[in-house]
């Protein structure tokens, strides 16, 4: 039973951040992951997914 857990958070789509969906890969055997980002994709078994909601305010954010 895995015991250790991590947290991906990603600030682009996942369905087409090729690099955040092999780090999640990797890290299945190994932790109990939470994925926090946008998007709808396709979520393993084994991970939590928490989606952020991209608005006005912190798109804006995020392109400054």
């Amino acid at each position: 039973m895995v015991n250790k857990k991590i947290c991906i958070l990603s600030f682009s789509p996942i369905a087409i951040d090729s690099r955040v969906l092999r780090e999640i890969k990797v890290a299945q055997d190994h932790f109990k992951i939470t994925v926090i980002g946008y998007g709808n994709w396709q979520i393993p078994a084994n991970v939590k997914y928490i989606k952020l909601i991209r608005n006005r305010r912190n798109f804006l954010f995020l392109i400054r």
